[in-house]
């Protein structure tokens, strides 16, 4: 019983990690980034949701996820 448990969970976790290793090389996972994007990041309020960065400095040209260039202030 105890070698039939084992080898049940070697063979799950083998599967779980070809299958990681599989979405990794292919690339096909989804690039999730929810903490912290552009001048917004998760916020401790859960009423909240999203807040500011604070003394964000950006002087690139994709403003996709930057509303403006420039300097943020110490409160975002």
């Amino acid at each position: 019983m105890v070698k039939k448990l084992a080898l049940s969970f070697v063979s799950l976790l083998v599967a779980l990690l070809g299958a990681e290793l599989l979405l990794r090389v292919t690339g096909a996972a989804p690039e999730v980034s929810v903490i912290r994007k552009g001048r917004f990041q998760l916020s401790a309020n859960p009423k909240i949701g999203y807040e500011p960065v604070p003394s964000v400095h950006y002087e690139g040209t994709d403003l996709s996820f930057y509303d403006y260039q420039g300097a943020s202030n110490s409160l975002g």
